[in-house]
């Protein structure tokens, strides 16, 4: 199995993304408490109520051990030169053998119609995948996220990801105990391309 290791810091236009580490702890709670409202129709993780402060410092901790094995990785996306948290990006564990990932973003309430989670979420994938051994990257979306599909797109214009369909009865969200479909995007390639 290969090791990955990811990009410290990647810059784009407008942004910072920041390898995850504990001090960052603190922000992504309040971005997310900050955003439940928002959240709570895509996240299950939010539902009856948000983190704590422990519970996000505890699975920042998690995360940070997953990103020192390259396993996962996760970013805090910050206003350039600046520490204000508007996103969080991440490429979580899937398959870690293949090396395969999902993607996974969210962008706090305040900074939602702005592009930036696009951004980061593209600038990441173009920095991992040109990067780095990855065979594989994943994404889905709740069929009714037109946010999230708006993002997808972008990902599928620019890198080619492939739609493999829809995976119907997904999983059950508990806010309103509906069964909820999800649409699924993946982009490959074998393992000759990059040695």
């Amino acid at each position: 199995m290969v090791k990955i290791t990811a990009p410290a810091i990647i810059h784009t236009e407008r942004l910072d993304l920041k390898l995850l580490t504990e001090d960052m702890a603190r922000d992504m709670n309040d971005a997310i408490t900050s955003s439940l409202k928002e959240f709570e129709p895509w996240f299950d993780w939010v539902h009856p109520k948000g983190p704590s402060l422990k519970d996000t410092e505890d699975f920042t901790k998690k995360n940070i051990e997953g990103q020192s094995k390259g396993e996962e990785f996760h970013y805090a996306v910050y206003l350039k030169g600046t520490n204000t948290l508007v996103a969080r990006v991440s490429l979580d564990k899937n398959r870690p053998e293949v090396p395969s990932f999902n993607i996974g973003y969210w962008v706090h309430s305040h900074y939602t119609g702005k592009g930036y989670t696009t951004e980061a979420t593209l600038a990441m994938v173009d920095a991992t995948w040109n990067m780095l051994p990855i065979k594989k990257l994943e994404i889905y979306h709740d069929e009714e996220n037109v946010a999230s599909a708006v993002i997808v797109e972008k990902l599928v214009a620019k890198f080619g990801f492939e739609k493999l369909g829809l995976v119907k009865n997904a999983l059950r969200r508990h806010s309103d105990n509906t069964l909820r479909h999800h649409v699924y995007y993946a982009l490959t390639r074998d393992d000759e391309v990059l040695s």
